[in-house]
């Protein structure tokens, strides 16, 4: 009984430096003790995989046992989904445009200071 899972979800502006605007992570599959670390790490492969994507591309990159999914938008605005290996690279490319669209929704372009 092997469950696909999603591990985290990142949204960055990629304006010379990379500034993380909005994150979700599900630790809950890590041991107590283990949590923080993990979530630090996804935290680095995203932002490391925003600053490595140019502009108008995607890609995903397998870190370990996880799959880093990148899409860095023209207009700056880099999504980032930390999978496990089964899951769909279609459908993590999908959660990113989903939750891109969601954040521009509720935080327009003007909004970001």
């Amino acid at each position: 009984n092997n469950i696909m899972k999603v591990f985290g979800i990142f949204i960055y502006r990629k304006e010379g430096k990379v500034a993380l605007l909005a994150s979700e992570k599900d630790l809950m599959s890590f041991g107590y003790f283990k949590r923080s670390s993990a979530g630090e790490m996804m935290e680095f492969l995203g932002s490391t995989l925003a600053e490595r994507t140019a502009k108008g591309t995607r890609q995903s990159i397998k870190e370990s046992e996880y799959i880093g999914h990148v899409h860095c938008r023209h207009d700056g605005l880099v999504g980032v989904v930390v999978s496990d290996a089964e899951y769909p690279e279609r459908v993590c490319f999908s959660l990113i445009s989903k939750a891109i669209g969601d954040f521009l929704q509720q935080h327009p372009r003007d909004s970001w200071g």
